[in-house]
């Protein structure tokens, strides 16, 4: 119960009662709030509005993206050649794209 209510700071007292009835755990939503309080956790409002932002990446990673924009700078043959690199990195999985521009100035 504990667990529920710290992985799911939206799910209130109801929700968490009904979560752990469907698990086959008939327990009222007083006594999942009694047990809440006494664990030192916040009712649904208080729990909501304190999401840190480990919790808020944690809860986001399978649909969030890193990206970098650079330029690096190349002596070839030619001269020098600017490249502009656009990196993109999926969080969840560590894939990486990248696209590639040459500057021929």
């Amino acid at each position: 119960m504990v667990r529920l209510a710290r992985e799911n700071s939206g799910w209130g007292y109801d929700r968490i009662a009904g979560a752990l009835a469907n698990l086959g755990h008939r327990i009222s939503d007083q006594t999942v709030g009694n047990i809440l309080r006494r664990h030192d956790i916040a009712p649904v409002p208080e729990r909501s509005q304190t999401t840190t932002w480990k919790e808020f990446i944690r809860r986001h990673t399978e649909v969030l993206a890193g990206t970098d924009f650079f330029t690096v700078e190349v002596l070839t043959w030619r001269g020098l050649v600017t490249y502009y690199v656009l990196f993109f990195l999926h969080l969840e999985t560590g894939l990486a794209a990248k696209l590639l521009q040459q500057s021929g100035d």
